[in-house]
């Protein structure tokens, strides 16, 4: 397992997808396993644009920061920013081999939504 020292703002973290662990890999020839990562921590405020930040992220952040106490608006959000395509291996329907590219499996960057 990979050790990182947990940061206090939005960051990707691995997070390693097992099929056999799944019990796809019946039907799933390769990869084995993928990276896929998630995004963790919080978001800081003020955003900065290291963060990704949308315009309403900005926004939402500036007003929750003003009305920290209310019931509706909440902190913005780490989330999945950037992502990559993940190509597969596998078993279709009819058993038939097939290679197909999923895209937004694997995590690049994650920033404040």
């Amino acid at each position: 397992d990979v050790v990182v020292e947990r940061q206090k703002y939005c960051f990707l973290y691995p997070m390693k997808v097992d099929f056999d662990k799944m019990g796809w890999n019946q039907w799933i020839i390769g990869p084995q396993s993928f990276s896929a990562g998630i995004c963790i921590g919080s978001c800081p405020y003020p955003l900065g644009q290291t963060y990704h930040p949308t315009n309403h992220a900005v926004v939402q952040s500036i007003w929750y920061n003003l009305n920290p106490n209310n019931d509706i608006i909440g902190p913005v959000c780490c989330s999945p920013h950037e992502f990559k395509t993940l190509r597969m291996l596998y078993y279709n329907n009819e058993r038939v081999v097939a290679l197909k590219s999923y895209d937004n499996m694997i995590i690049k960057s994650c920033g404040c939504k």
